[in-house]
């Protein structure tokens, strides 16, 4: 896990870390410190205390863990020792943190840029780079010609006002198309977040001129930046009004009748915290219980609710709802998905990319900041965007963000595309496969080719398909 050591001992005996528990025991604590294994745990306050925990610890069981930092401790920290000081003070400190990390992640002895898009978080970096730098900074955009899928022109314009190196690059639906196939090689597992693909395509571009880049990832769950946070805890605040008894039967009530929208909202309505309730307004319609065949009584689907569902932040841990499933998301979503997908992209042309947003200095800052100066009624990052407009026009900033994303709806109702996806979605190979219901995926694409109903757990059947073709299975 993030922030912890493994010891094994010789001869490196064979353990389970879910069906042992010792996910489990990590979820339970994970404070800094802690020393555990599946039958036991110990508190070390230094380094010879570790050792000798580690020591006794490996004795029974042959292998401990060691936390040595803790997001969830850091952030219950941060939020019992909320920053006192003005907001233009916290952006003084913020942009006082985010130039020390770039300083220190801009070391290199081989040629260094920074990603830019029109987005707060990419600009903000590239700013700061810019006033440390020596000389200009390199930076790399792609453009797409497809309206509502391009940012090239405020990221130039951007680049233009910070007086940057900019290169940018337009890429069409053929460029895009042609990386599908490589996607499941590339990442070495299902991995399904269609904007793997232009990540692929700038750092496919960035690679011929550096060999580092800089990124803006982190900013959108270190300073509240997601439009959901703001409609999680609209609803939250509504439905826990409600005991908890009354509000999940009649969730379940509701469940079985509804539909559309009314079924959404009964899925929410049966919510136990605001962590549970985000998790289930990723996927309001169950179909991550309704697609995959699971064993019901296999080890997997005991701790599917428990330990792996939502980490260890259930149980609303922190009392502010946005920093709540803020740090929901930064202990899964971010390093599951958007880390994965920024590392394995770029490592796939041999680009190396850091991220300054999660030096631990500005991280555990971050956590200090009270939600009032994060977001309000209309927007988020706003201590952010406070350092940012000391460099670039909020004028220009204040444009809608079209997003990192690719028209993947459209393409794969284009010829080239729906064959290979129809290919993949056949039923009879996926009952053949045994892994996935084949009668919802029927019902799921079907409803996607003639209601043009799109739902995001299309794009990750397929993937998934194309991993068990490329392995074989």
């Amino acid at each position: 896990m993030p922030g912890t050591i493994l010891t094994i001992d010789d001869p490196y005996a064979y353990f389970n870390p879910i069906s042992d528990g010792d996910l489990a025991a990590y979820y339970k604590c994970g404070r800094s410190g802690f020393c555990f294994n599946s039958s036991d745990y110990l508190d070390a306050s230094n380094y010879k205390d570790i050792e000798k925990n580690t020591g006794d610890l490996c004795s029974e069981t042959g292998h401990a863990y060691t936390i040595y930092w803790s997001m969830k401790e850091v952030a219950g920290r941060g939020q019992n020792n909320l920053f006192t000081g003005s907001e233009q003070e916290a952006a003084d400190e913020l942009e006082r943190l985010i130039k020390e990390s770039i300083k220190g992640q801009m070391i290199s002895d081989v040629p260094l840029g920074a990603f830019l898009s029109a987005g707060i978080d990419s600009s903000t970096i590239v700013s700061l780079m810019q006033q440390v730098a020596p000389g200009r900074v390199k930076t790399f955009t792609i453009g797409m010609h497809e309206e509502g899928f391009n940012e090239a022109d405020i990221a130039g314009e951007i680049a233009g006002i910070l007086g940057t190196e900019h290169t940018q690059m337009y890429i069409d639906d053929n460029d895009a198309k042609a990386v599908i196939p490589k996607l499941a090689d590339m990442f070495g597992e299902p991995f399904a977040d269609s904007s793997q693909i232009p990540t692929y395509l700038v750092s496919k571009m960035t690679r011929q001129h550096v060999t580092v880049s800089l990124s803006g990832d982190a900013g959108d769950e270190l300073f509240c930046g997601y439009t959901s946070y703001r409609s999680i805890e609209r609803i939250w605040n509504k439905t826990s009004r409600i005991s908890a008894p009354i509000r999940k039967a009649s969730g379940a009530v509701l469940s079985s009748i509804a539909s559309g929208d009314n079924a959404v909202r009964a899925a929410l309505l049966r919510a136990s915290d605001s962590a549970d309730l985000h998790m289930i307004e990723q996927d309001p319609y169950g179909y991550g219980r309704r697609i995959p065949i699971i064993d019901r009584s296999g080890s997997c689907n005991r701790h599917f609710k428990g330990t792996l569902y939502a980490g260890n932040t259930q149980g609303n841990y922190l009392s502010e709802v946005n920093h709540n499933i803020m740090l929901l998301d930064m202990n899964m979503y971010h390093p599951d998905d958007i880390l994965v997908k920024v590392d394995r992209t770029a490592m796939a042309v041999s680009l190396e990319t850091r991220v300054p947003f999660l030096d631990r200095d500005v991280v555990e800052f971050a956590w200090t900041l009270p939600i009032d100066y994060l977001r309000d009624d209309k927007v988020g990052k706003k201590v952010l965007r406070n350092v940012l407009y000391r460099y670039v026009p909020k004028e220009l900033m204040g444009r809608p963000k079209k997003g990192f994303s690719i028209p993947i709806m459209k393409w794969l109702l284009e010829p080239q595309l729906r064959q290979w996806a129809e290919n993949l979605v056949d039923p009879v190979k996926i009952k053949n496969q045994g892994f996935l219901n084949e009668n919802e995926v029927t019902r799921l694409w079907k409803d996607f080719v003639t209601k043009k109903e799109w739902r995001p757990q299309i794009w990750y059947i397929l993937m998934f398909q194309q991993w068990l073709e490329n392995v074989g299975l």
